[in-house]
């Protein structure tokens, strides 16, 4: 999918600005450092005012009707039309927008990493990269979690701030960001939208700040908690086996294509980090090596009109929205599910690992046993199987 992006005529780019690291269809403008609202309005150019118009059609007769249901929102700056609204619909201007999201910036809580707009400007957002102390690690593979602020001028979105792990770059990466959203916090476009984001901006910021922190540490809580319990439990030979056959279903007949899907994965999941790492051999380390596959070898397919475009963009729109973020969803899902029952890991060393072959089993009951060639950690020596254990090893 196309990013959607803005286009600029009067200044030859993408409304866009990100911070740290480029968007994956490089567009706009890219900053080594997070940056402040003036600063990303200004280099992404956007400085326009949205503005409602009445609506008329013509008469039989050669005169003109007000149609009193139907209002055109457009920029003033181009006049280009960006949706009709009803009457009573409340534009809430992107200096407002970005001011609700200048109240977590202001506290030092946050910095903007992302700004920018979709077809044409009916869509913004913004994405406020928060501060080290709301960031965590799993086996030394840190996570981000992002306050996004969006909001649109044609209907299509309310406003919304909101929780998320994923930072909107495009069109696709907001939707993505929002499905993934943990808390949200909407604001219609009634009447008076303006009046009810400038309240909450400033009358309301102490208590609005409070219960961000609180969602955040408890969003951060939760997702740490599952990740450390999938780092907390062994993938046996059986086990990789098994639950491969679940996110990847076996056909009614032989699928060398299948087959070779989970040999690459077998090999992403024994080749990381040599089997030294905090998480090798578990079932953190089999769903980071699904995610790495569908990121970055899955094949893409090149449908019609696209023949041109680089196969990275059409993987990483694959990976956000497209049947690379469906298989990490159902890897995810399933991994959680799945590792109920697997058994504890104790707290080990590890050698170089060592080749199994693992057989699969189809639909039709044939088992084909050399299919799948596993390589799996060795365990040298056990130092405990106490799991409480595990965070005093890993944070040493």
């Amino acid at each position: 999918m196309p990013p959607e992006l803005t286009f600029n005529v009067a200044t030859g780019v993408h409304e866009i600005i990100v911070a740290r690291v480029d968007a994956w269809h490089k567009l706009g403008h890219k900053v080594v450092n997070c940056f402040t609202a003036e600063e990303g309005r200004r280099q992404a150019g956007l400085s326009k005012v949205i503005s409602k118009y009445p609506l008329y059609r013509k008469l039989p007769d050669g005169s003109y009707r007000q149609n009193m249901d139907a209002w055109e929102v457009a920029r003033d700056d181009n006049d280009f039309a960006l949706g009709v609204v009803g009457p009573n619909y409340g534009i809430v201007q992107i200096p407002d927008l970005l001011a609700l999201a200048d109240s977590f910036v202001g506290t030092g809580a946050a910095m903007y990493d992302s700004l920018g707009t979709c077809y044409g400007g009916s869509l913004v957002f913004a994405s406020l990269r928060l501060n080290e102390l709301q960031h965590f690690s799993v086996g030394g593979d840190q996570h981000d979690i992002y306050l996004n602020v969006i909001d649109s001028y044609d209907r299509s979105k309310k406003l919304q701030v909101y929780l998320s792990t994923i930072r909107p770059v495009c069109k696709n990466t907001v939707d993505t960001s929002l499905f993934a959203s943990m808390e949200r916090l909407i604001f219609k476009h009634s009447k008076h939208v303006t009046d009810k984001v400038t309240f909450v901006t400033k009358e309301n910021l102490k208590l609005l700040e409070n219960q961000i922190v609180t969602t955040i540490s408890r969003t951060i809580s939760t997702l740490k908690e599952r990740l450390q319990f999938l780092q907390s439990k062994v993938i046996s030979n059986e086990a990789f086996a098994a639950y491969c056959n679940e996110v990847f279903p076996p056909a009614l007949k032989r699928d060398t294509r299948r087959q070779g899907t989970i040999a690459e994965v077998a090999q992403l999941y024994a080749s990381a980090d040599n089997g030294q790492s905090a998480h090798s051999g578990t079932a953190y380390q089999l769903l980071e090596a699904i995610v790495e596959w569908s990121d970055f070898c899955q094949g893409v397919r090149r449908t019609q009109g696209r023949h041109t475009d680089d196969v990275s963009i059409l993987r990483a729109e694959s990976a956000v929205q497209g049947t690379g973020a469906q298989l990490k969803q159902r890897a995810m899902g399933t991994m959680m599910t799945f590792a109920q029952g697997l058994p504890d890991r104790p707290i080990a060393t590890y050698s170089m690992p060592s080749v199994v072959t693992v057989p699969v089993v189809y639909a039709d009951n044939i088992v084909d046993v050399d299919s799948v060639v596993v390589v799996t950690p060795v365990l040298d020596t056990i130092v405990s199987c106490e799991t409480p254990l595990l965070d005093d090893i890993l944070s040493q």
